[in-house]
């Protein structure tokens, strides 16, 4: 799964995920088990890391292409009734799907948050919060930040980043008011969901995904509310109770990453202010 991932065969990792789900849970008489924490954030990565220009190894290897044929062709999307909500497609891949992509593994993340809250961890959260970071926009990364991770320096959630919040619920709600009957279990799944079952505290590698979701969405007033909030993140418990070399280590890890963002969105200017305004601090190359 992790080979796969890297090697961006999102096809690839899907069907070991889905198979390792459903082995095990045949192992174990029925009860639904999913796979360990670890193989669910290799699949996140694998929606994080897949990019339509590579040709995987996996593809072009005969001694790998075996095993992802094998695979893939035992992929059963309904080995049960509530197996993961994956789209019925041995081939995610094709082209101009880039929302199906992202669809599915927000829904995959919202399954296990929902069904196996114990094994969502906060490396799987970070894992989620990339694929957010690549695959939607600064709207839909600030409501799962939101929702799912909450500030410790004292603000409440209204008080940090956050975002106006438009009636689309109230409006997919009325859609699926006029579906059929068998469509209610997913409005309460996603009623449910409105209140996960855990949320994250948010720690400086939480506020460096968030950075990474800045600079691709090329959001600099998104990075300078995070760049505020993180600043107050230094001052909690949490943070100071870090030694001094390790909390140097992590303010050049974010100062680099709000570098290359005001890199990335053309601020020049401030790009250079930031590394003269604290030269005297860090090793700057």
């Amino acid at each position: 799964l992790a080979l796969s991932a890297r090697d961006s065969d999102l096809n690839f990792a899907r069907g070991l995920y889905l198979n390792i789900f459903e082995t095990n849970t045949n192992a174990n008489h029925g009860i639904l088990t999913p796979a360990r924490a670890a193989s669910f954030k290799y699949l996140l990565n694998a929606y994080y890391y897949f990019q339509e220009s590579m040709v995987p190894n996996s593809v072009t290897d005969t001694r790998v292409r075996a095993i992802r044929a094998s695979s893939l062709e035992l992929m059963n999307f309904n080995f049960s009734d509530k197996a993961p909500p994956m789209l019925p497609v041995r081939d995610l891949s094709f082209a101009d799907n880039k929302a199906a992509i992202f669809e599915e593994a927000r829904a995959l993340f919202s399954y296990h948050m929902l069904m196996f809250p114990d094994m969502v961890s906060e490396q799987i959260m970070e894992a989620y919060l990339f694929v957010l970071a690549v695959h939607s926009d600064t709207k839909t990364f600030l409501d799962a930040w939101n929702k799912y991770t909450y500030s410790e320096n004292g603000e409440s959630d209204d008080q940090a980043v956050t975002v106006e919040e438009p009636k689309e619920e109230e409006k997919a709600k009325e859609n699926e008011f006029s579906k059929k009957e068998d469509d209610n279990e997913k409005l309460l799944v996603e009623k449910e969901l409105d209140n996960p079952p855990k949320r994250f505290p948010r720690n400086d590698r939480l506020y460096n995904a968030c950075m990474h979701a800045a600079r691709n969405y090329k959001d600099v007033k998104f990075a300078q509310k995070i760049w505020i909030e993180r600043g107050k993140y230094r001052k909690t418990p949490a943070f100071q109770k870090l030694d001094a070399y390790t909390q140097d280590q992590l303010d050049f890890r974010f100062a680099r990453a709000m570098l290359s963002c005001l890199v990335e969105t053309g601020n020049a200017v401030d790009a250079y202010q930031l590394v003269l305004s604290s030269q005297n601090r860090f090793v700057w190359t």
